[in-house]
């Protein structure tokens, strides 16, 4: 059982990285931004649209990692609080809490990436 959680965990954790390494080694995105610049448009729909991309993206980023913090928090108040037999089972349910946890942050850095990303465009 124990093994099945550490590949679960190893898998979700490989999945992720060829997910990011897809999107960080895109490098035909830069003919398509000089062409995008080119364009004629509306410049301040476009000045609009980042404001509110820009706006989700900082709120969602918060929300994670306030998200993040709250469920530590609780982990940790739950394992203090309880019996010393009780800590035993809380360590085996409390790995998925700080992978979860984990997987909020690295979320939140990859939206201020993007919104990094998104700005410069």
């Amino acid at each position: 059982m124990k093994k099945s959680k550490i590949i679960k965990a190893v898998i979700i954790a490989l999945a992720m990285v060829m997910v990011i390494s897809n999107v960080a080694l895109a490098t035909d995105y830069a003919s398509l931004i000089d062409t995008m610049k080119d364009a004629p448009g509306d410049d301040t729909l476009n000045s609009s649209v980042q404001g509110i991309v820009g706006a989700i993206i900082s709120v969602t980023r918060i929300i994670a990692v306030g998200v993040a913090i709250i469920m530590l928090a609780a982990v940790a108040m739950k394992y203090m609080s309880s019996a010393p037999g009780d800590r035993a089972e809380i360590k085996k349910h409390a790995v998925i809490y700080v992978v979860g946890a984990i997987v909020l942050f690295g979320s939140a850095g990859i939206l201020s990436i993007i919104q990094k990303f998104a700005d410069n465009i």
